[in-house]
């Protein structure tokens, strides 16, 4: 492997990593969001998270840090009891993000298998795979908020693209997983071969 490969894995690798952390963060804090925005839409629930963040790690002189962290932690017990709007938005994106917090995990141990030069390792394929259903989970979530939402009157497009998207991912994923899965096996066939 070159010395610029090598570069380039360890920046996705960090990269990877940072993403992990973020999402597991985020995924932390939804219920806390869920709760304080009051059954608002996804893009609400955006806008509200900034204005969480800022006042969580900025606090004015009057706010207390310790008491908002407790709080969110609170909210995992609290927004159970929410209405249903709220608390199918807040469980759309509680799924949605424990399965793109295991993504980058997954993207890791093939940029590790990457370094260790077996880039057709089987291993690879099984990531890939385990990627495809990570994002049919968030496209069978999507579709469960569509669902609701259009039972309710409303047009959900969003979640139309959502669930397009991530079935087109999950397919790229197991076809990336069958080709990865057969060049292992071609390579291990070549390696027997004197």
């Amino acid at each position: 492997m070159t010395a610029d490969l090598k570069k380039t894995v360890r920046i996705l690798s960090a990269a990877l990593l940072a993403a992990y952390i973020c999402c597991n963060i985020i995924v932390y804090f939804i219920p806390t969001i869920a709760i304080t925005t009051g059954g608002e839409g996804l893009t609400e629930y955006v806008g509200h998270m900034g204005r969480f963040w800022n006042a969580l790690l900025h606090p004015g002189e009057d706010d207390i840090v310790l008491a908002g962290w407790v709080g969110s932690l609170i909210a995992w017990a609290w927004f159970w009891f929410e209405s249903g709007d709220n608390l199918v938005h807040a469980l759309f994106l509680i799924v949605a993000g424990i399965c793109t917090a295991k993504t980058p995990k997954e993207g890791r141990k093939i940029l590790d298998q990457v370094q260790q030069d077996r880039p057709f390792a089987p291993e690879n394929a099984h990531s890939f795979r385990r990627v495809g259903r990570l994002s049919l989970v968030i496209a069978g979530a999507a579709l469960v908020r569509a669902l609701w939402e259009l039972s309710r009157g409303a047009l959900a497009l969003d979640d139309a693209l959502l669930i397009f998207v991530f079935l087109a991912g999950a397919l790229l994923c197991w076809v990336l997983s069958a080709l990865f899965g057969q060049a292992a096996q071609l390579k291990a066939e070549n390696d027997l071969t004197i």
